[in-house]
């Protein structure tokens, strides 16, 4: 690659002088991140969907790309509950250019005043998560509002301490309550203990509760 702009060698080189707070700025920013190699010009001309599934329905999406949305919606969780980008995405064991892939141009943007990506405080990214539906059992939807995820979370956060310490009262709070998934069906939480106790006991997987106890 040639020199990154008329007069700035480097992509550092030009950032380091730009106005960080225009809009073009920003779109430069992110982008360079996404197409590290392309000079600024180049970079004008990227469109955010040839190079990211942020938009992409989970059913659309391979094994591999849910695997890695699932791990870029953890760290985006991390981010939101203050953790810096570069140990968020460490801490699940993606790549920057994974991250961005599943979560730029609208959940991610560049700070260049802190010198980092910063997440957008809410999303509706698609992506699938269990939890204990009433009358059913244990079942798999897929969410599209990042509030949902966090309902669910509190709500098997909820459930295990239920379990351990046969407190009917721990499930209180989600009694009647509902997420709805990414077609608009509505699933109610299962909040009788003594079906949880039923449906746990069906678990292969003992460690099944352990992913919930740090959601939000």
């Amino acid at each position: 690659m040639g020199q990154f702009a008329r007069g700035y060698p480097t992509y550092d080189d030009w950032a380091k002088v730009e106005r960080a707070e225009s809009r073009y700025a920003q779109r430069i920013h992110l982008k360079h991140h996404l197409c590290p190699d392309q000079t600024r010009k180049e970079l004008v001309h990227v469109r955010y969907a040839d190079h990211t599934l942020t938009r992409t329905r989970w059913e659309d999406l391979t094994p591999q790309q849910k695997c890695i949305r699932s791990l870029a919606v953890n760290a985006l969780r991390q981010l939101r509950a203050g953790a810096e980008f570069q140990s968020a995405i460490s801490a699940v064991g993606l790549t920057e250019s994974e991250v961005l892939t599943h979560l730029a141009p609208y959940y991610l943007c560049w700070d260049q005043k802190q010198q980092t990506l910063r997440c957008a405080p809410a999303d509706t990214i698609e992506v699938e998560m269990s939890f204990f539906v009433r009358d059913t059992g244990i079942r798999s939807i897929v969410t599209a509002k990042s509030q949902d995820r966090s309902l669910i979370g509190r709500y098997m956060a909820a459930v295990s301490n239920a379990l351990e310490a046969r407190n009917q009262s721990a499930l209180a709070e989600f009694v009647g309550k509902r997420v709805l998934d990414a077609h608009g069906v509505a699933h109610y939480f299962e909040t009788d203990l003594e079906k949880l106790y039923l449906y746990h006991e069906m678990q292969e997987e003992p460690e099944f509760f352990e992913i919930y106890h740090t959601e939000e």
